[in-house]
């Protein structure tokens, strides 16, 4: 049995279960996908999962288990040299510093995320440490600076076309440009916004289609290997 195998598409089934903000699904999905990586003790397929499941409960407002996740997600990520890995469990800690209001050690956190993904050139690193950078700042109304960090992570975004995260950034700009009053600009971001969103929903619809598809097609070969 291919159980790493395995493990890896039961959790892309959960990464399209968060995009459709199918929560508790995705929390099902994931802890299956960690018992089969347990099985063959795949680190890094272990390391990934800890994240996911941590940004699940992150979503949920849950953060004490959030930020217990992806403290295993970072150990282990450290332990097995993966900096990439690294870069998006150091993200997800620093976001949940910033939900919690622990703004010195989110910024030391999300500046780690930054200068790694700097130096490995990772694009998604960029754009996700840049977003939660400009939050870092718009909590610490220092709003020019937010604005700053937005637009390198819209940069990042468009370059690597993520939408969601597209849209996010926008929204995040709009917030910015509205506290320093500039009006006209916050309406546009937020124009965009909506625009990139409804685009976003739409694409969420063919997700959805290709998950029941997928979860379909798994629990079939689940019965046939008798996993």
């Amino acid at each position: 049995k291919d159980l790493k195998g395995l493990s890896a598409c039961i959790r892309s089934i959960g990464n399209s279960h968060i995009a459709l903000y199918q929560y508790e699904k995705s929390l099902e999905v994931y802890f299956e996908a960690l018992k089969h990586s347990r099985d063959v003790n795949d680190k890094l397929g272990i390391a990934y999962i800890y994240r996911n499941i941590s940004t699940v409960y992150h979503y949920q407002e849950n953060y004490e288990i959030s930020l217990e996740y992806a403290s295993k997600s970072m150990e282990l990520f450290i332990e097995e040299q993966e900096e990439i890995g690294l870069t998006d469990a150091l993200i997800s800690v620093g976001n949940t510093y910033l939900k919690t209001e622990q703004l010195k050690k989110a910024f030391d956190v999300l500046s780690r995320a930054l200068k790694i993904s700097n130096f490995h050139n990772h694009l998604k690193g960029m754009a996700l440490s840049y977003t939660s950078l400009g939050k870092y700042y718009c909590q610490s109304h220092d709003f020019y600076k937010a604005i700053r960090h937005h637009q390198l992570a819209m940069s990042a975004a468009k370059e690597m076309g993520e939408k969601m995260l597209i849209s996010e950034v926008y929204k995040n700009l709009a917030d910015a440009y509205k506290q320093i009053g500039d009006f006209e600009q916050a309406l546009e971001c937020f124009e965009f916004h909506d625009k990139v969103k409804s685009k976003v929903l739409t694409t969420n619809i063919e997700v959805s289609i290709n998950v029941m598809l997928n979860q379909s097609e798994l629990d079939q070969a689940d019965q046939e290997k008798g996993v």
